[in-house]
């Protein structure tokens, strides 16, 4: 076959992605890639013979020359696979249209594919019943059906201006002339792919990554007063995360942050695991008398994300094309953004209540109107007897 190769293919790396209501964010500092990156190398079949053809809306394959017929399709692609492999995870996506497959030869892995032509080549993976399109009627081989399809898809994203030095012609020239129902398949393909403008729109992740706090908001009052402290026990809950910090946005309120590892040890709250039983302490003399305690609790962390991309192989042989295929690439991603829980502190307050009477009345009489004064260290408040001659003091310090 003859398909196309971008030279402006580069590699990207993931840019703001958002999973599980985080925001992350990454370049190529501090991105990581672990060993299951997909293989550096791999080896093509000896595809010189073999193509496929469905642009009539019907399957037609040729495996060895003495198989060849004439007018089988307007549009054959080699039945390029990853040698030593079946199925349709086998199957390799040609790049350029001015060049020959690379047949049975070693490749190795150069950059990440574009964009468009990665959605293409990790939609087909998917498999025929949950691929964005698919032949049905093209014959009881649906992998090869379906991999036609993707293939010509490609050739029109990737090099639709590319020439064949065969017989002149670009990608889409023929496409006039396939049957009716293939041609709209190919061409909601193309306008699908086009639409996929970053990596993170054309990936499959395979681990969405979750960091959030339980609960979210920390209510504290009366009833969480422990040894002269407002008391209460918070935890943070994470999946496919490490080297999780919880921290007081503010950092005047980190003395108020605790907590103890399942082991009974102290917790770092540098590396915190979700298990661990973080706390609220807030001193009682902390508290003004009046006014609520407010202030937030952030997490952050690390993503080994794992996802389904397309790389790009080729060797050093300018005659040689480049090829796609899936493979899983490893990555830490940095949070930058971050998980908030936010922290209420209502103050505890005690409360006097009194009727003071008169000595009238066999001292029964009331003294609706008067007035008394309480006062303390640092404290003082004035009440007045209502008409029933009681007087309630209720915003006390404990």
């Amino acid at each position: 076959m003859r398909v196309r190769k971008r030279n402006r293919l580069v590699l990207l790396t993931a840019v703001g992605l958002t999973l599980g209501g985080l925001a992350f964010s990454g370049g190529n500092t501090g991105i990581a890639y672990a060993d299951d990156n997909g293989p550096q190398t791999i080896r093509t079949n000896k595809a010189q013979d073999t193509w496929v053809s469905a642009s009539s809306g019907k399957l037609y394959a040729q495996y060895d020359k003495a198989d060849w017929q004439p007018g089988n399709g307007y549009h054959r692609v080699n039945i390029l696979k990853e040698a030593g492999k079946s199925g349709r995870d086998s199957y390799i996506f040609c790049i350029n249209w001015s060049k020959e497959s690379p047949s049975n030869k070693q490749l190795t892995r150069q950059y990440q594919a574009n964009p468009e032509v990665q959605w293409l080549v990790t939609d087909f993976a998917k498999g025929h019943d949950k691929a964005f399109e698919r032949l049905d009627n093209a014959g009881a081989d649906y992998d090869l059906a379906d991999y036609w399809l993707y293939q010509t898809a490609i050739h029109l994203v990737a090099c639709p201006n590319e020439v064949s030095p065969v017989d002149g012609k670009k990608p889409g020239d023929t496409l006039d002339k396939f049957a009716p129902q293939v041609r709209d398949k190919v061409l909601r393909l193309v306008a699908e792919a086009k639409k996929h403008k970053n990596e993170s729109d054309s990936e499959i992740v395979l681990n969405h990554a979750t960091l959030n706090f339980d609960p979210s908001t920390l209510n504290i009052g009366s009833g969480d007063m422990h040894d002269n402290k407002y008391e209460k026990s918070f935890r943070v809950k994470s999946s496919e995360m490490h080297d999780v910090q919880v921290h007081a946005a503010d950092s005047r309120n980190e003395k108020y942050l605790s907590g103890t590892r399942k082991n009974g040890s102290k917790v770092d709250f540098n590396n915190v695991n979700a298990d661990d039983n973080l706390k609220i302490s807030v001193p009682y003399s902390d508290m003004t008398n009046t006014s609520d305690l407010s202030f937030k609790v952030k997490a952050t962390g690390h993503w080994n994300k794992r996802a389904k991309v397309a790389w790009i192989y080729g060797n050093n042989d300018p005659n040689t094309q480049h090829v796609a295929k899936w493979a899983v690439k490893a990555t830490t991603i940095p949070m930058e953004g971050d998980s908030e829980m936010t922290v209420h502190v209502k103050p505890a307050f005690g409360k006097i209540s009194f009727v003071k009477k008169g000595s009238g009345d066999n001292n029964n009489k009331l003294l609706p109107g008067t007035e008394f004064l309480l006062t303390s260290s640092g404290f003082s408040e004035r009440q007045t007897v209502d008409s029933n001659g009681r007087v309630t003091f209720d915003s006390l310090p404990l």
